[in-house]
Protein backbone atom coordinates (compact mmCIF):
# COMPACT_ATOMS: atom_id res chain seq x y z
CA UNK A 1 0.00 0.00 0.00
CA UNK A 2 1.72 3.24 -1.12
CA UNK A 3 1.12 6.58 0.53
CA UNK A 4 2.59 10.01 -0.20
CA UNK A 5 5.31 10.48 2.40
CA UNK A 6 4.42 14.11 3.21
CA UNK A 7 1.40 12.82 5.15
CA UNK A 8 3.48 10.98 7.71
CA UNK A 9 5.23 7.70 8.25
CA UNK A 10 3.11 4.72 7.24
CA UNK A 11 3.34 0.95 7.24
CA UNK A 12 1.73 -1.92 5.38
CA UNK A 13 -1.76 -2.80 6.61
CA UNK A 14 -0.41 -5.73 8.65
CA UNK A 15 2.51 -6.15 11.02
CA UNK A 16 4.17 -8.70 8.73
CA UNK A 17 6.97 -6.38 7.56
CA UNK A 18 10.03 -6.38 9.82
CA UNK A 19 11.73 -3.11 10.79
CA UNK A 20 13.52 -1.26 8.02
CA UNK A 21 16.73 -0.25 9.75
CA UNK A 22 19.41 -2.89 9.76
CA UNK A 23 19.35 -5.55 7.06
CA UNK A 24 18.40 -3.14 4.29
CA UNK A 25 21.00 -0.63 5.42
CA UNK A 26 18.54 2.27 5.73
CA UNK A 27 19.39 4.25 8.84
CA UNK A 28 16.81 6.90 9.71
CA UNK A 29 13.81 5.23 8.07
CA UNK A 30 11.08 4.25 10.43
CA UNK A 31 7.70 2.63 10.15
CA UNK A 32 4.65 4.14 11.79
CA UNK A 33 1.63 2.39 13.21
CA UNK A 34 -1.39 1.27 11.21
CA UNK A 35 -3.48 4.25 12.41
CA UNK A 36 -0.97 6.56 10.65
CA UNK A 37 -1.47 4.52 7.49
CA UNK A 38 -5.25 4.65 7.68
CA UNK A 39 -5.24 8.43 8.25
CA UNK A 40 -2.86 8.99 5.35
CA UNK A 41 -4.94 6.83 3.04
CA UNK A 42 -8.02 8.91 3.82
CA UNK A 43 -6.17 12.06 2.69
CA UNK A 44 -4.39 10.68 -0.40
CA UNK A 45 -6.02 9.57 -3.63
CA UNK A 46 -3.22 7.37 -4.98
CA UNK A 47 -3.57 5.98 -8.50
CA UNK A 48 -3.84 2.22 -8.92
CA UNK A 49 -0.45 2.02 -10.66
CA UNK A 50 2.54 4.25 -10.10
CA UNK A 51 5.61 4.76 -12.24
CA UNK A 52 8.77 4.13 -10.19
CA UNK A 53 12.26 5.62 -10.11
CA UNK A 54 14.46 2.84 -8.69
CA UNK A 55 17.56 3.73 -6.69
CA UNK A 56 19.91 2.40 -4.04
CA UNK A 57 20.52 2.93 -0.35
CA UNK A 58 23.88 4.46 -1.26
CA UNK A 59 22.13 7.28 -3.12
CA UNK A 60 19.15 7.56 -0.78
CA UNK A 61 20.65 9.98 1.76
CA UNK A 62 21.96 12.38 -0.89
CA UNK A 63 18.54 12.36 -2.58
CA UNK A 64 16.80 13.06 0.72
CA UNK A 65 19.35 15.72 1.72
CA UNK A 66 18.84 17.62 -1.53
CA UNK A 67 15.09 16.97 -1.44
CA UNK A 68 15.17 16.35 -5.19
CA UNK A 69 15.32 13.54 -7.70
CA UNK A 70 17.76 14.96 -10.23
CA UNK A 71 17.92 14.07 -13.92
CA UNK A 72 20.61 11.53 -14.87
CA UNK A 73 23.53 13.28 -16.56
CA UNK A 74 25.83 10.32 -17.32
CA UNK A 75 26.31 9.97 -21.05
CA UNK A 76 24.14 13.01 -21.84
CA UNK A 77 25.68 15.20 -24.54
CA UNK A 78 24.05 18.59 -25.29
CA UNK A 79 21.70 19.49 -26.82
CA UNK A 80 20.21 16.35 -25.21
CA UNK A 81 18.54 17.06 -21.85
CA UNK A 82 19.05 14.84 -18.80
CA UNK A 83 16.02 12.77 -17.73
CA UNK A 84 14.69 11.52 -14.39
CA UNK A 85 13.73 8.00 -15.51
CA UNK A 86 10.71 6.04 -14.26
CA UNK A 87 9.26 2.64 -15.11
CA UNK A 88 5.85 1.03 -14.85
CA UNK A 89 7.60 -2.22 -13.85
CA UNK A 90 6.29 -2.87 -10.34
CA UNK A 91 9.08 -5.08 -8.93
CA UNK A 92 12.38 -3.71 -10.32
CA UNK A 93 13.34 -2.11 -13.62
CA UNK A 94 16.14 -4.20 -15.22
CA UNK A 95 17.95 -1.11 -16.55
CA UNK A 96 18.29 0.21 -12.97
CA UNK A 97 20.73 -2.59 -12.14
CA UNK A 98 24.27 -1.30 -11.66
CA UNK A 99 27.37 -2.64 -13.35
CA UNK A 100 29.97 -4.40 -11.21
CA UNK A 101 33.47 -5.71 -11.73
CA UNK A 102 33.73 -9.44 -11.00
CA UNK A 103 36.74 -10.86 -9.10
CA UNK A 104 38.29 -11.93 -12.44
CA UNK A 105 38.15 -8.32 -13.69
CA UNK A 106 35.23 -8.84 -16.07
CA UNK A 107 32.30 -6.42 -16.03
CA UNK A 108 28.68 -7.46 -15.73
CA UNK A 109 25.35 -6.31 -14.39
CA UNK A 110 24.71 -6.92 -10.69
CA UNK A 111 21.95 -9.26 -9.64
CA UNK A 112 19.18 -7.96 -7.38
CA UNK A 113 20.77 -9.85 -4.48
CA UNK A 114 24.10 -8.12 -5.17
CA UNK A 115 22.36 -4.74 -5.45
CA UNK A 116 20.78 -5.27 -2.03
CA UNK A 117 24.11 -6.25 -0.47
CA UNK A 118 26.60 -4.00 -2.27
CA UNK A 119 24.56 -0.84 -2.81
CA UNK A 120 23.03 -0.51 0.66
CA UNK A 121 19.62 -1.85 -0.26
CA UNK A 122 16.97 -0.66 -2.70
CA UNK A 123 14.56 2.28 -2.65
CA UNK A 124 12.02 3.60 -5.11
CA UNK A 125 10.13 6.84 -5.64
CA UNK A 126 6.67 6.71 -7.21
CA UNK A 127 4.51 9.13 -9.16
CA UNK A 128 1.34 8.93 -11.24
CA UNK A 129 2.31 8.16 -14.85
CA UNK A 130 0.06 10.97 -16.10
CA UNK A 131 2.57 13.45 -14.60
CA UNK A 132 5.33 12.08 -16.88
CA UNK A 133 6.20 11.79 -20.55
CA UNK A 134 6.79 8.53 -22.41
CA UNK A 135 7.81 7.29 -25.85
CA UNK A 136 8.14 9.83 -28.63
CA UNK A 137 6.97 12.72 -26.43
CA UNK A 138 9.77 12.00 -23.95
CA UNK A 139 12.34 11.52 -26.72
CA UNK A 140 11.44 14.91 -28.25
CA UNK A 141 11.30 16.80 -24.93
CA UNK A 142 14.73 15.40 -23.93
CA UNK A 143 16.07 16.13 -27.42
CA UNK A 144 17.37 12.56 -27.74
CA UNK A 145 18.15 11.86 -31.40
CA UNK A 146 16.48 8.87 -33.00
CA UNK A 147 19.69 6.82 -33.24
CA UNK A 148 20.49 7.32 -29.55
CA UNK A 149 16.89 6.50 -28.59
CA UNK A 150 17.01 3.32 -30.69
CA UNK A 151 20.29 2.40 -28.96
CA UNK A 152 18.79 2.98 -25.51
CA UNK A 153 15.79 0.83 -26.40
CA UNK A 154 17.98 -1.96 -27.83
CA UNK A 155 20.23 -1.96 -24.74
CA UNK A 156 17.16 -1.98 -22.51
CA UNK A 157 15.63 -4.95 -24.34
CA UNK A 158 18.96 -6.80 -24.09
CA UNK A 159 18.85 -6.24 -20.31
CA UNK A 160 15.30 -7.64 -20.18
CA UNK A 161 13.47 -4.31 -20.06
CA UNK A 162 10.45 -3.13 -22.02
CA UNK A 163 11.06 0.44 -23.31
CA UNK A 164 7.28 0.82 -23.60
CA UNK A 165 7.25 0.91 -19.78
CA UNK A 166 9.68 3.84 -19.55
CA UNK A 167 8.57 7.31 -18.49
CA UNK A 168 10.45 10.43 -17.49
CA UNK A 169 10.73 14.16 -16.99
CA UNK A 170 13.51 16.60 -17.85
CA UNK A 171 13.45 18.55 -14.60
CA UNK A 172 14.17 17.75 -10.94
CA UNK A 173 11.27 16.42 -8.87
CA UNK A 174 10.58 17.32 -5.23
CA UNK A 175 10.73 14.09 -3.20
CA UNK A 176 7.98 15.44 -0.91
CA UNK A 177 5.61 15.05 -3.85
CA UNK A 178 6.58 11.40 -4.45
CA UNK A 179 5.73 8.09 -2.82
CA UNK A 180 8.76 6.55 -1.10
CA UNK A 181 9.17 2.81 -0.64
CA UNK A 182 12.02 0.63 0.59
CA UNK A 183 12.62 -2.98 -0.36
CA UNK A 184 12.63 -5.17 2.73
CA UNK A 185 12.81 -8.97 2.58
CA UNK A 186 12.05 -8.85 -1.19
CA UNK A 187 8.90 -6.75 -0.58
CA UNK A 188 8.34 -3.06 -1.23
CA UNK A 189 7.05 -1.30 1.89
CA UNK A 190 6.13 2.36 2.44
CA UNK A 191 8.69 4.37 4.36
CA UNK A 192 9.64 7.90 5.30
CA UNK A 193 13.21 9.17 5.15
CA UNK A 194 14.89 10.73 8.15
CA UNK A 195 16.97 13.37 6.32
CA UNK A 196 16.06 16.48 4.38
Amino acid sequence: MSVNRRYGTVTPASDEAPGLAGAGGFQGIEQGDSSDCAEALRRVKAPAVLAWHYSTGEKFMSIMTSGLLLPATVGVIPPECPVVWFSLVQDFEPTALKGIVAPDGSRRMATLKEMRELAGGLVRFGIAPRALLTGEALRRKARINRATWAGLCAAGRKAGADPGMWFGVCEPLDVDELVLEVENAARWVPAQGGAA
